[in-house]
This record gives C-alpha cells, structure tokens and sequence, in this order.
C-alpha cells in the first residue's frame, strides 16, 4: 500500500485545483486501483443561504392571502436547497486508491 498526502498553500488552490472526478482519473491512469472520491469539509449551514423565516410558513392557511405567502415560503426553501446543494460543494476531497 503506497499513500501520498499533497498538500500546498491556499493561495495555489484557485489556480491548481482539479476536479474530484479529473484527480480520480489520473490516479487510475497512474496505475492505482479501486480508486473512489470521498467528499470532506463541507460548508457550515451558517454559511450557506438561508430557507424563508418561520413565520411564513405559520401563517393562517385559512386565509388566501396566509396560503400565497406558505407556498411561496416553500417554494423559496426549495430553491435555497438545490442552491446550496449547486454552489456549496464541500470543501475539501480525496481520491483514495490501492496499488499492488
């Protein structure tokens, strides 16, 4: 078994990083075998964008007006989510490989 741990400064991230899947593929290429991404570090909740208050969606389903503002509530959660979900990719991966 052979593990090799890069490291380099932060300010060479932004120029020389690669994707997960790019990585992956130059390490089976190398020769590893078995090679498999695992995601690390993801964002903090308190840093990612917020889903609609409370209180929108507490509001009185009886009235059209309180059922509008809920399902727009919802609607707006979902969307937060699936941005979360596109722009705050975790921080951090690794490709962890065997070679024989």
């Amino acid at each position: 078994m052979v593990g090799v741990l890069l490291e380099l400064p932060p300010r060479h991230h932004a120029r020389a990083a690669l994707h997960p899947d790019t990585l992956r593929f130059i390490v089976t290429a190398a020769g590893f075998l078995d090679a498999s991404v695992q995601l690390r570090a993801p964002l903090p909740d308190s840093e990612k964008l917020v889903p609609a208050p409370a209180e929108a969606h507490a509001l009185d389903q009886s009235e059209a007006e309180g059922r509008g503002i809920a399902s727009l509530a919802r609607a707006f959660d979902q969307n937060m989510a699936r941005l979360n979900a596109q722009l705050y990719a975790p921080l951090d991966y690794a490709v962890v490989a065997w070679r024989h």
